[in-house]
């Protein structure tokens, strides 16, 4: 390729692609080899200097499969690049990608949907393409290629499923295409379905879509509807990407963040699933979330999530016990998941959490000590473990939060109630 470059190779291309007719076979071989120097982008800008992209474009609209597969590879590579993609669009090129979705032939189809996957990337071209009602043709192309792969036994057809499943994951950025989606039969199932693929590469690009569809209300409500909290569940333990568990997690973080869907993670089966399975810090942050709720919380206790949530509490790992003891926290609302915490040695793991030099940790962790405070027998403990000093030295900060000053306030009020600690802490407090 350099030294094709070197000696002006894509002049010669170029002016070949604009001299031939468009069904042409050489126009064609023109077509293949932009598709290879097109991966240099000095090069790119000589094809479009030269007016090669208006040939390729033409290229589209040709009766041979092999001159549109060859065109459409060459405008893929093109369309890399913001000034091709604005060319190819005034030449009407997106028009001709939505309409070589149901090209007969799979691969022509699948390269048009790869191109559009490209510009779905711009917001101005998902303007455009959702105007062309691009997700539709899209969603149809994908369940084409699943009948073709169960009942012809299409060839590479989990790789060919890699394209429409990436355009619909990035023309989904925008509400109005969720809303476009959510209204095509069986689209959401499309999608959830992919996460059981054999395919590990398709099951992450459909998971990042599902985060995509989840952050919207309304798709929120319809994957909670259509079973996707259990389908996205089970991907935290089956899925073997670990990039691929932890965007389901973030898709059901998002569930559990709306009301409206929340509810479909308290099935028995659902929590299971999540408390069981180990996909890292948003597995954690769904549990937090789910947490937040008062119904949801006696769903978590009865489920067994404290014990699980403490083996989180350590400060040698501060992002996942950031999250954990949030989760806690929430939970300690409850006067059961008190007396748990009591029960399971975790006022100690807490303790240790109040001294790590991590805001959001400490004043979590301050926040659930307050809590448990009150409970009977608890600030002797805290007395036991030295929380004094560490308090004391949170109240000497300069610009302390006035909520992470009334927790630990709090604690410090419950210790000194206790007769048992008071004489002690007086006289250790006159001396500090």
């Amino acid at each position: 390729r350099d030294l094709i470059r070197e000696a002006g190779g894509e002049l010669k291309v170029a002016g070949l692609l604009l001299q031939c007719e468009a069904a042409s076979d050489m126009s064609e071989r023109a077509a293949n080899c932009i598709e290879i120097l097109g991966q240099d982008r000095e090069s790119r800008e000589v094809v479009r200097r030269l007016g090669g992209i208006t040939s390729l474009v033409a290229m589209l609209k040709s009766d041979s499969a092999a001159c549109v597969l060859a065109a459409a590879g060459a405008l893929k590579i093109l369309s890399t690049d913001e000034e091709s993609q604005a060319e190819i669009a005034r030449h009407e090129g997106l028009e001709q990608f939505v309409e070589l979705l149901g090209h007969k032939d799979p691969a022509v189809a699948v390269k048009a949907a790869e191109c559009i996957g490209n510009f779905a990337l711009e917001q101005a071209h998902r303007v455009r393409l959702r105007s062309l009602d691009a997700i539709g043709p899209l969603l149809t192309l994908l369940a084409s290629l699943e009948r073709s792969i169960k009942v012809d036994g299409l060839s590479m057809g989990a790789d060919l499923r890699l394209g429409p499943t990436a355009a619909v994951m990035n023309l989904c950025i925008d509400d109005e295409c969720k809303a476009l989606l959510l209204r095509q039969v069986d689209g959401l199932h499309r999608l959830l379905s992919l996460l059981n693929d054999e395919n590990a590469v398709l099951q992450k690009v459909a998971a990042m879509a599902l985060v995509n569809l989840s952050r919207q209300v309304d798709c929120a409500i319809g994957l909670a509807d259509s079973g996707g909290a259990l389908v996205l569940a089970r991907c935290l333990s089956s899925a073997e990407d670990p990039e691929t568990r932890e965007k389901a997690s973030s898709a059901l973080w998002n569930l559990a963040a709306q009301d409206s869907s929340s509810g479909a993670l308290l099935e028995d089966e659902v929590l299971r699933q999540i408390l069981e399975a180990d996909a890292g810090g948003n597995r954690l942050a769904v549990i937090r979330s789910i947490a937040e709720r008062p119904r949801a919380r006696q769903k978590l206790l009865a489920a067994g999530a404290l014990p699980k949530l403490l083996q989180h509490l350590d400060p040698g790992q501060p992002d996942s016990a950031e999250v954990a003891v949030g989760a806690v926290w929430n939970l300690c609302n409850e006067e059961e998941a008190r007396s748990e915490v009591l029960r399971l040695g975790g006022l100690a793991l807490l303790v240790d959490l109040v001294d790590v030099e991590r805001p959001l940790l400490t004043f979590a962790a301050a926040g659930a000590l307050a809590m448990l405070a009150e409970q009977q027998g608890a600030a002797k403990q805290l007395f036991e473990l030295n929380i004094v000093s560490q308090l004391l030295s949170i109240l000497g900060q300069p610009d302390i939060e006035v909520s992470l000053l009334r927790s630990v306030v709090q604690i410090i009020v419950s210790i000194a109630e206790q007769q048992d600690a008071s004489k002690d802490f007086n006289s250790w407090g006159q001396t500090a």
